[in-house]
């Protein structure tokens, strides 16, 4: 990651993403597509599974 201040306004930082920075931001963007094969359940399925859990959790909040 690298940041740099604006030369304008200290105030604000740009923050942006190095080569390797980019590079495993790529290798991560396969994990959940990885995750949801692994798992054998229809993506559908899944996003119904996490908003029932994410009802739970609130009601239990």
């Amino acid at each position: 990651m690298r940041r740099e201040r604006d030369s304008r306004d200290e105030r604000s930082l740009a923050v942006t993403l190095t080569a390797a920075g980019r590079e495993l931001r790529a290798e991560a963007e396969k994990i959940p597509p990885a995750v949801v094969a692994r798992l054998g359940i229809p993506l559908d399925e899944l996003e119904n599974l996490h908003q029932a859990l994410t009802r739970v959790i609130a009601a239990a909040t």
